[in-house]
């Protein structure tokens, strides 16, 4: 990749690559002498800095850190690896962004991907989860009448204890009925809006996709 290596180049190459650790200690023990070299080796420094912290779950920081990488190898065309740097800073930055919740700004970079390289299932799969996961955030009147049905079956169980705890006779099969009929209902409507924003999110990919293919072609 260059024709010659300082040594903390040839240092940082002899960690093991799985060493996520180690190179997040590395690059931020030896942060000051990265910077005095050539910018392409900074942000090769940098690249690996930021795979790092992505294996870790250290999603906040690849997001503070992301960005300034990103636009260097866009726009010098830059691979540190085989091939797809870009896409592949692109897709760490959206699943950075999927996991903190700000899934408006993961369907974004999910729907750019999709829109550079239609047939990547990695891109589709990313881009319907994501989909599927802000459909069922919104979900918010479903999850609070569902939340209002399992609260009215607690105040019921509720009150039947006070009755049995009395003595007054009631038949245990009502009781049942009239605790449990409210849960299977909300867990009911859970279900039926996970599945329905299932099937919305495979068909919002699948319209995106074909779009983008029809456009090439």
């Amino acid at each position: 990749m260059f024709s010659t290596k300082e040594p903390i180049l040839q240092i940082f190459d002899q960690i093991e690559r799985n060493d996520h650790v180690e190179r997040i200690l590395f690059y931020e023990e030896n942060t000051e002498l990265i910077f005095t070299l050539e910018e392409r080796k900074q942000h090769y420094f940098t690249f690996h800095y930021i795979r790092s912290l992505f294996e870790l779950g250290k999603y906040e920081h690849v997001i503070s850190e992301i960005d300034p990488i990103i636009e260097y190898v866009f726009l010098y065309n830059v691979n540190f690896l085989p091939t797809r740097t870009f896409e592949d800073l692109l897709l760490k930055k959206a699943y950075s962004l999927y996991q903190l919740v700000k899934y408006d700004e993961a369907i974004v970079l999910g729907e750019q991907l999709v829109g550079i390289h239609p047939e990547d299932l990695r891109f589709q799969e990313f881009l319907e989860k994501s989909y599927r996961s802000q459909l069922n955030f919104k979900s918010t009147g479903i999850r609070l009448t569902a939340l209002i049905l399992i609260f009215f079956s607690a105040i019921v169980s509720a009150i039947l204890w006070l009755i049995y705890a009395r003595g007054e006779d009631t038949s245990l099969i009502q009781s049942f009925f009239v605790i449990i009929s409210p849960c299977m209902l909300a867990l009911s409507i859970l279900g039926g809006a996970h599945f329905y924003n299932y099937l919305k999110s495979i068909r919002m990919t699948a319209e995106l996709v074909a779009q983008k293919i029809r456009k090439r072609g």
